[in-house]
């Protein structure tokens, strides 16, 4: 089976990056860890959906490509396989 990466379309890689992007720059500027990092911006994204109206945060949605309240980002980090 192909890596997952490989299954997604430009938008959706696009989208991941631009996530990442978010990602980083609040790790960065908050000096928190990625997990830390990865915990606000889903709590910045729940603040969102309670707070505007439906088109805007779809837009964002849209733009981040981000998946409907995605709970991965709360979830643990992925641990590699191990050999």
């Amino acid at each position: 089976m192909p890596p997952p990466f490989l299954l997604l379309s430009d938008t959706e890689v696009t989208g991941l990056a631009m996530m990442n992007e978010l990602i980083d720059a609040v790790e960065r500027s908050a000096d928190l860890s990625p997990r830390q990092a990865a915990q606000a911006v889903g709590g910045m994204l729940r603040f969102f959906a309670a707070k505007l109206p439906s088109p805007l945060f779809g837009e964002l949605q849209a733009r981040l490509n981000n998946r409907p309240m995605q709970d991965s980002l709360d979830a643990e980090p992925a641990q590699p396989p191990v050999a």
